[in-house]
């Protein structure tokens, strides 16, 4: 060295430039890539007058570090100059490292730059999603080769809250790709921040899942429903109307037969009624608030004893406990305790209580008798109906549902001094989130 700046003596590692002037600068690289120099880059440099490229140096306590070393040859010698390059070659390592995973994973992944350009794409991508586009067609493009207006605003709208709320999360939306056929594949979109660079945005990171077979279905199954259940109510309507007549005409064996029918065909009606308000729970907003369960259990439980006055409803809250729920709660309450006044062979007696226990809010529902049928229970928790055993009607199901989308969790307690025991536990609203 005849000469040597502040920067390159503070980057090897050494307080004072003057030490490295007469070093030999093959002190401050390992035997490989003093091996790699002399063999590859000086020929080079000899040939052209310059080199440009990246190395591994050596500081003064032995550490070593990536550099950007750029060589120029003068008459005076070699002009040098290096510039540590060892956080960008990491973040190269583990954007290799990650794309080797993206390609191995069993959904289409892809990036964007900072302006909406398609910049990688996966193999699983091309293959599994028959868009009609090979990865020479997409690479470079801008997405709205692929999305339409309506799914790119939807896809800024996640982008700008994800910079201002969450830079390291996620958001979930579905989108429909438009292929070179003319239609559309609906899928699934996971969409994340690349890692910011200099504090700049670099663009997105999107995972896909085609969801067209899962929203076929789903259509199917709709279509199959409401038709099924528009037709059942209808028909029944008319079985219970004339069993009705018929038990107010026929002798007194062939009246009660009409009347047993009558009776299944009205719990065959409200089957189907509960099936539509799950429906309607399951596809509502998840639009969670404070609400007062000490208010709607008191006003539910009234109703229930002006609709059941043979029954004895007895109600022990507080004045107002406050947990997360919705205005469905009032229902789940009110068929827990229709559950438990309608016992067979048990007096209709029910008490509600609301209280708080282990951060939670709890409703309990005792209905000083037998309860349900243990089968009736275990079948809630196996999260599916079976052929032999399947709960009566959807009552409970509707409650387990309903109490699952506020973040609780249904319980039961069998053989208490109160009888059997339903318990709902909701989050309560200072704890929330």
């Amino acid at each position: 060295y005849r000469y040597v700046n502040r920067a390159h003596a503070d980057l090897y590692g050494f307080d004072d430039p003057e030490a490295l002037v007469g070093k030999d600068w093959r002190t401050l690289y390992g035997e490989s890539e003093v091996e790699r120099f002399e063999s590859e880059v000086m020929p080079v440099l000899r040939e052209a007058g310059e080199w440009r490229g990246e190395a591994t140096g050596r500081r003064k306590d032995g550490r070593e570090f990536a550099q950007e070393l750029s060589l120029s040859l003068t008459d005076g010698g070699i002009v040098c100059v290096v510039r540590d390059v060892t956080e960008r070659r990491e973040r190269r390592k583990r954007l290799e490292r990650y794309e080797t995973a993206m390609q191995n994973i069993h959904d289409g992944v892809y990036t964007l730059d900072a302006e909406g350009r398609i910049t990688w794409i996966n193999e699983t991508a091309i293959e599994a999603f028959d868009s009609g586009y090979e990865r020479e067609d997409l690479v470079g493009s801008f997405v709205t080769k692929i999305l339409d207006d309506e799914d790119v605003e939807k896809c800024l709208s996640l982008i700008q809250e994800l910079l201002r709320e969450d830079p390291h999360g996620s958001r979930w939306c579905e989108i429909a790709i438009q292929t070179a056929y003319g239609d559309e594949i609906r899928c699934e979109l996971n969409l994340s921040l690349r890692p910011f660079e200099d504090g700049e945005f670099r663009g997105t990171v999107g995972v896909v899942r085609d969801i067209s077979g899962r929203k076929r279905r789903e259509q199917q199954l709709s279509v199959l429903n409401r038709v099924l259940r528009h037709n059942l109510r209808n028909e029944l309507n008319v079985i219970e109307g004339n069993a009705e007549r018929l038990a107010t005409e026929l002798d007194d064996e062939h009246a009660r037969q009409a009347r047993l029918i009558s009776k299944a065909s009205e719990q065959i009606i409200d089957i189907a009624e509960t099936a539509r308000r799950i429906e309607a729970v399951l596809d509502r907003d998840d639009a969670t608030t404070s609400v007062d369960v000490a208010a709607v259990v008191e006003e539910r439980c009234a109703d229930l004893r002006d609709a059941h006055p043979d029954a004895t409803i007895t109600v022990e809250t507080p004045s107002e406990r406050r947990a997360i729920a919705d205005e469905s709660l009032g229902e789940a309450v009110e068929r827990l305790v229709e559950t438990a006044i309608g016992n067979p062979g048990a007096e209709p007696v029910a008490t509600v209580t609301v209280r708080e226990a282990d951060d939670r809010m709890e409703i309990r529902v005792a209905d000083g008798g037998t309860g349900l049928p243990r089968s009736e229970i275990e079948v809630l928790f196996e999260d599916r109906e079976t052929p032999l055993r399947h709960g009566k009607g959807l009552d409970m199901w509707f409650v387990k549902w309903l109490v699952d989308s506020y973040g609780g969790e249904l319980d039961f307690e069998r053989e208490t001094p109160e009888g059997s025991v339903v318990v709902v536990r909701l989050r309560p609203a200072s704890v929330a989130g």
